[in-house]
């Protein structure tokens, strides 16, 4: 009980603090897990494949982790990880990726990946009822124009962050469209991350 109340602990001081300024990490601690003093306001969507950062998988059906760089056949999976599982990126050769740590549905597994299917960020679960995604940060005034709503339990890949007095705001894409949702506010929490990797959740 001590260490579920220490977790719980961590996570909430994670929250509070670490969300300020997220989301592209360049270098991991000695436990494997992403230094806070490495955030960066915003992914460059037009950037690279990159190393040392957070990929979310990004495809409904899953991706497989395999031991070589090929699609030839299926003797090479180890694995397959479901939407919304992250992982870090430590090496990249062409269009795969090599990660140490993904959670598949048979245990965690090392191996490469095609990085198409994986878009760099952390997941992110809504836990409100519905969450509407903004075309700007800082305001739920009407002013805001509203793009759509998410629903409760989708998991959503985060992109950047911005951090005001009284709430935290982070930027994704749903349903084709790119804009910002609230984290938490005065009155209330309305998504957490899920992250396998990340300190920041």
């Amino acid at each position: 009980m001590k260490s579920n109340k220490k977790r719980i602990s961590t996570i909430a001081l994670s929250a509070a603090m670490m969300f300020s300024a997220v989301v592209a990490p360049t270098a991991l601690n000695s436990a494997g897990l992403i230094k806070a003093s490495s955030f960066v306001n915003e992914l460059d969507a037009n950037a690279a494949y990159a190393t040392n950062v957070v990929y979310t998988v990004n495809v409904s059906s899953g991706v497989n982790v395999r031991s070589s760089r090929s699609t030839a056949n299926n003797g090479n999976i180890r694995g397959t990880a479901a939407y919304g599982v992250d992982c870090i990126i430590t090496s990249v050769v062409g269009s795969w990726g090599y990660t140490s740590r993904i959670r598949c549905t048979n245990g965690f597994k090392a191996g490469w990946i095609y990085l198409p299917n994986l878009k760099q960020g952390w997941p992110c679960k809504i836990t409100a009822s519905s969450l509407r995604l903004r075309k700007n940060p800082g305001s739920t005034a009407s002013s805001n124009t509203v793009l759509t709503s998410i629903p409760r339990n989708q998991i959503v890949v985060i992109t950047g962050s911005k951090k005001y007095a009284n709430s935290v705001w982070l930027k994704t894409t749903y349903n084709g469209k790119t804009g910002w949702i609230c984290f938490y506010d005065k009155n209330g929490q309305y998504a957490i991350g899920v992250s396998d990797n990340g300190t920041e959740f």
